[in-house]
């Protein structure tokens, strides 16, 4: 596990210098204006972009481990098979649905990452659902959707990997089908059309 960590980090290191070779990232609380300024301080160029950091509503996962420790069964709920890549519950849809009102209230947003989990592709595509109805609308009129603010799932926004089955996401060609505002290209491209990913840690161990 640790060696594929490296490989990993050794990967996003490549990948970023060919993708982003100019970009500088500066992580401050977005209540820490002076600390943001003094990393920007004597470059003209920067670009600042502020990131909102949104987990996931409730999944069925979560509910079935709430029922299971209430009925207090042994071992681990999250490795049951009907589990595989969890939804959100009805309480989960309305958890994201709640951040509807703050989500239009944000300006000037440009992208919407995710990751390719199904519950965390629900919580993007309906807390952001504003955005989405633009994606909805290109579609049916078969038209492009390039005006629209993207979604993007990203491999390297996912939950931990190994054992549970709740976080190995099915195939990629179903979650496109399924959420078709999101473009799953790059989860394509790192993990395959399989959760690879997932597979390469293994169903007894579980990603650090």
């Amino acid at each position: 596990v640790q060696q594929q960590q490296h490989e990993l980090q050794a990967h996003a290191a490549e990948w970023r210098a060919a993708h982003w070779p100019n970009v500088r990232i500066v992580a401050s609380s977005v209540s820490d204006a002076a600390a943001a300024a003094e990393a920007a301080a004597g470059d003209a160029a920067v670009i600042k972009k502020r990131v909102h950091f949104i987990r996931h509503g409730q999944g069925v996962h979560n509910q079935v481990a709430i029922d299971w420790a209430a009925e207090k069964r042994p071992g681990n709920p999250y490795v049951q098979p009907e589990l595989l890549d969890a939804l959100l519950t009805d309480l989960g849809v309305q958890q994201a649905s709640a951040l509807q009102d703050r989500a239009e209230q944000l300006s000037n947003v440009s992208l919407v990452v995710t990751s390719p989990l199904r519950r965390s592709c629900q919580t993007a595509t309906i807390a952001f659902s504003n955005l989405a109805m633009c994606h909805l609308a290109a579609r049916e009129a078969s038209a492009s959707n390039k005006d629209c603010v993207p979604f993007l799932a990203h491999p390297w926004c996912r939950e931990r990997a190994g054992v549970n089955t709740c976080d190995k996401r099915q195939p990629v060609s179903l979650s496109a089908r399924e959420f078709h505002m999101v473009d799953f290209g790059l989860a394509l491209e790192i993990e395959g059309e399989e959760d690879s990913y997932w597979e390469s840690i293994g169903a007894d161990v579980r990603e650090p």
